[in-house]
């Protein structure tokens, strides 16, 4: 009687520890790598690169369609919108890779740059088109294209969230910045709090600036994005991917996705 008390115990403490999936991947953006790489290119670079992480980690892109323009946001698929801030190509640039990516598991996360665009409005043209593809898992606001002296506040984080989720409720929400004074904590599930590291040189800063976005982001998932730089922090890593995931988890308790910039991420593969 006492082993099965026990067992039922222990059955219900692990009942209450959440997992959460992470991943490993890169950001795809037109402009940040020429010639723009082919289905199959970023199918065998992201799986090689989410392995060299372990086998649990989810092999990931951020994917652009919306890139920043002064006065709006320059959607890459067909479409229309009562506001002057929209803009369209005459084509769709992403469909393709989205059913490939579906039958490959790749998760994509559709990332834009907001600029002076209404972020909800841009929500909904962005979902309209892309939420039927199995591979699309979410959204990724890059805030570092928004209003440079507004705050983000938890109320506009929710308010985004309904929005996503009116399209599907497992959808994840990735909120990108390199300023942690920039967004308000808040606390759910189903975001990511993803922290730009580019240009930064110094492992010291390095390691200051991820504790600190991990502790104010807490318990929430957090995520990094590195480029190039990370050569001049991390001298002679034999497998810099799992040796700066190791290196940020030792020291977090949250759990944590990493992101590469497209210009590195098929070197870093092989």
């Amino acid at each position: 009687m006492r082993y099965k008390v026990l067992f039922i115990i222990v059955m219900l403490l692990n009942s209450c520890v959440t997992t959460h999936e992470f991943y490993t991947g890169s950001l795809a953006t037109r402009y940040g790598i020429n010639p723009f790489p082919g289905k199959e290119e970023w199918v065998n670079s992201i799986k090689q690169i989410s392995k060299k992480v372990n086998n649990n980690s989810r092999p990931a892109l951020l994917w652009n369609v919306g890139t920043y323009l002064k006065n709006g946001i320059k959607l890459s698929f067909p479409g229309k919108s009562e506001s002057n801030n929209h803009y369209f190509t005459e084509i769709d640039l992403n469909s393709e890779y989205f059913k490939y990516f579906s039958n490959k598991k790749i998760d994509v996360f559709l990332i834009f740059e907001p600029g002076v665009a209404d972020i909800s409005e841009t929500l909904k043209l962005i979902l309209g088109n892309y939420s039927s593809y199995k591979s699309v898992k979410g959204i990724c606001i890059d805030l570092e294209w928004y209003d440079i002296n507004k705050m983000v506040t938890k109320e506009e984080i929710s308010k985004w969230l309904t929005v996503i989720h009116s399209y599907n409720p497992k959808y994840k929400l990735i909120i990108k910045h390199w300023n942690i004074n920039m967004i308000e904590s808040f606390n759910n599930k189903n975001l990511i709090f993803l922290q730009n590291m580019d240009n930064i040189e110094n492992i010291d800063e390095f390691i200051k600036r991820y504790k600190l976005w991990a502790r104010k982001f807490y318990p929430n998932r957090i995520g990094l994005k590195l480029g190039s730089d990370y050569k001049k922090m991390f001298d002679n890593l034999n497998n810099p991917t799992l040796e700066i995931y190791q290196t940020i988890k030792n020291e977090t308790n949250n759990s944590v996705s990493l992101f590469w910039s497209e210009n590195v991420i098929f070197e870093l593969s092989k």
